[in-house]
């Protein structure tokens, strides 16, 4: 099952977002690559190879511009479940960072479709 996860993780973001990730980690050790975090936020800045246009909220959540209000609901708590840190508690530190960023976009999609139906 981790390895399945840790596969279709890879396979989304791309290797060469994890090279990228790796290589900041290093050059962070060194004091290289500082950046500035904006809010509590820490999904890199600079857009991967696959995501050369911001994705839209509905696109991070995979759900149609005519869903509704209970299928989006539906969708970000399935999302949910399969990126939640408890599920990855027993994994290696690498998955469980990536889980970790693609949960904070997630919630971050789902907060402004919220905002968006509201009106």
């Amino acid at each position: 099952m981790v390895k399945f996860l840790l596969a279709a993780v890879l396979a989304y973001w791309g290797s060469e977002f994890v090279k990228r990730t790796i290589a900041k980690g290093k050059a962070r050790s060194d004091g290289d690559l500082r950046k500035k975090r904006v809010g509590r936020s820490s999904i890199p800045s600079e857009p991967g190879p696959a995501s050369a246009a911001p994705r839209s909220p509905r696109d991070v959540l995979g759900v149609s511009r005519a869903a509704t209000s209970e299928e989006v609901t539906r969708r970000y708590k399935t999302l949910v479940a399969q990126y939640h840190p408890d599920k990855l508690a027993k994994s290696a530190p690498e998955l469980q960072e990536l889980a970790a960023q693609r949960l904070r976009e997630i919630n971050a999609a789902y907060a402004a479709v919220s905002r968006e139906a509201k009106g």
